[in-house]
């Protein structure tokens, strides 16, 4: 019995030495394999250097105003008898926008202008009359006020006649027009919007850590 179990034990041993032997005949011939693997050479390319300038950029959300913008309004009430442009025109300074019913005011200065030219003959022949000690120089004297006054009437008229054709302050590009031909207009009432788009305001905001960044000069890109 004890013999039979030392010659398995022998057995065991000579099995387990010879799997241990595979095992490191296996093991050696991989670290040889590995150790002749040459690597690759590493792919190297080249550039010229060149001088470039770099653009640092600071994306904000803002919003665009004209310099100069207004709503063009009526000074005086009065009917509509001309419009002189459409929406989105452009237009110059001094530019006819609407012009309002002046028939009134024309009839008063025509006969404004015929009291005048009477006033100036009674003005001449008053002052001739002085001259000749035949009229009382307080007689001219009140024909001349009365001939002034007519004249300051005519220009006050003319003036209103003016107000009447609304213009364009200045170059510029017009909005929607809030009027109709024939529409009567109230003072103040809104004819149209007019912006100057020769130079803008643009109006953003940064966080502070980069608001220190920006310096003046520098140019914004819309």
């Amino acid at each position: 019995m004890i013999r039979r179990l030392f010659f398995a034990v022998i057995l065991l041993l000579c099995v387990g030495g010879g799997l241990a032997g595979i095992k490191y005949l296996q093991i050696s011939k991989m670290i040889a394999q590995s150790q002749a693997t040459v690597m690759p050479p590493a792919t190297v390319s080249t550039a010229e250097v060149r001088a470039a300038t770099w653009e640092s950029m600071l994306p904000a959300v803002g919003s665009v105003t004209a310099v100069q913008g207004i709503t063009v309004s009526a000074e005086l009430a009065g009917k509509i008898v001309r419009i002189g442009f459409e929406s989105g025109d452009t237009v110059r300074a001094g530019m006819v926008l609407v012009a309002q019913d002046i028939s009134e005011e024309q009839a008063r200065v025509r006969a404004l202008e015929a009291s005048e030219h009477l006033a100036q003959i009674t003005v001449q022949r008053l002052k001739l009359l002085v001259v000749q000690h035949s009229a009382a120089v307080a007689d001219y004297d009140q024909a001349l006020a009365e001939h002034k006054q007519i004249v300051a009437e005519i220009e006050a008229l003319n003036a209103l006649i003016a107000k009447k054709s609304i213009r364009a302050p200045f170059d510029g590009t017009l909005g929607l027009r809030q009027v109709s031909l024939g529409q009567n207009l109230e003072s103040a009432d809104p004819i149209v919007t007019l912006q100057q788009l020769d130079a803008m305001y643009v109006d953003f905001s940064l966080p502070q850590q980069q608001a220190v960044l920006v310096q003046p000069g520098y140019t914004v890109r819309i």
